[in-house]
């Protein structure tokens, strides 16, 4: 089965951008310590790959307004979404545990339990998993705690959906949105022991992150349905980064943020797309994102800090090596991508 030009190239183009960001992230600054090259990567740009993730939130807000259009009803709506996350999940996981587990000295063994495979394969979040006393769990691969956050808020979607139109949906979450995040900006800059407590929930549910997903909303609705929200967009990048400052204090990583607002404008909102932009490669790459988002770190990282010790690599050995793994890693996840796709494809049918 072969991957086209789908209907949003820049989107996939994007995906590309963001997954590369997250995978230099992991395989540099977030391990310098175990890495020859790592006091070369330790800092800046390296140690802000991570802002991968706030453009994936823009890009599921963009799409998720394109998929609530496209739907027939809210059964419709929540379908689509989890047929696109779960059977990957449950593809990939169970990989992902037994490489943890067997690559000699791995750093992730201790993740590799039964439990945390079970309960990261639902992506309830190990805190609610938690409030049993039998069991103690967490995260099989830490990346899940971004999908976490990308459920909820399309349970929010889903919930209005149920009883709204699309623009009230859109309506609605721009308002829970401008709420939390107030709520959450006081609470994290003021301490207010009588409202911390919603602080604690919020952030539980990752409504820290909300205001990046009302974003790509805000974006569908002025590229795609023509409608003026630059003002409202302008808020939420405020929201955003006004969050992000009051939970780490304003640095670099602000900075960061604000850079992947930009360059999804500068991307989205071209006239024409480029021809870089519509490369098949990039194309494939981006589609496959969310496979390479998942075996990355679980199996990547275990990988390359294998070899490292038993052949004693030196640093530019070491990078090349990592450059390799990546090249590797991309080629498995676009070759996964596409039964996943399959999978996705029967799974909706049968559920519909």
């Amino acid at each position: 089965m072969s991957i086209k030009i789908r209907e949003f190239p820049e989107i996939d183009f994007l995906r590309f951008v963001a997954i590369t960001s997250v995978v230099i992230f992991h395989f540099t600054a977030r391990r310098y310590e175990l890495l020859p090259y790592g006091y070369l990567v330790k800092g800046p740009p390296w140690n802000l790959g991570w802002v991968g993730v706030n453009l994936f939130f823009i890009i599921s807000g963009y799409v998720v307004s394109h998929t609530l259009l496209k739907s027939y009803n809210a059964k419709d709506f929540i379908l689509k979404r989890v047929t696109r996350i779960y059977p990957a999940l449950w593809l990939i996981l169970p990989v992902v545990f037994l490489g943890q587990y067997f690559i000699p000295n791995s750093i992730f063994k201790d993740r590799s339990s039964l439990a945390n495979l079970l309960g990261s394969m639902t992506l309830v979040p190990p805190s609610v998993l938690n409030l049993q006393s039998i069991i103690n769990f967490d995260w099989l691969t830490l990346v899940l705690w971004s999908l976490k956050v990308e459920m909820v808020f399309y349970i929010l979607c889903y919930i209005l959906f149920n009883f709204f139109p699309y623009k009230k949906i859109v309506f609605y979450s721009v308002l829970i949105c401008t709420l939390t995040s107030i709520l959450l900006i006081i609470t994290l800059n003021f301490n207010l022991n009588y409202i911390n407590p919603i602080e604690v929930v919020l952030i539980g549910l990752g409504f820290d992150y909300l205001p990046w997903f009302v974003l790509g909303m805000l974006f569908y609705e002025q590229k795609i349905l023509r409608e003026n929200k630059r003002l409202m967009i302008l808020l939420f990048s405020a929201f955003a980064l006004a969050i992000s400052a009051s939970k780490n204090n304003f640095s670099s990583d602000q900075i960061a943020e604000f850079a992947v607002i930009v360059l999804f404008v500068l991307v989205v909102f071209r006239k024409k797309n480029s021809k870089l932009i519509k490369l098949k490669i990039f194309q494939v790459l981006g589609f496959s994102s969310y496979e390479m988002y998942l075996i990355h770190q679980g199996l990547g990282v275990p990988i390359l800090v294998f070899f490292i010790r038993k052949f004693e690599l030196t640093s530019a050995e070491s990078f090349l090596l990592m450059t390799i793994i990546t090249l590797l890693l991309f080629l498995v996840s676009l070759y996964i991508s596409k039964i996943t796709l399959r999978l996705n494809i029967k799974l909706r049918k049968l559920l519909l």
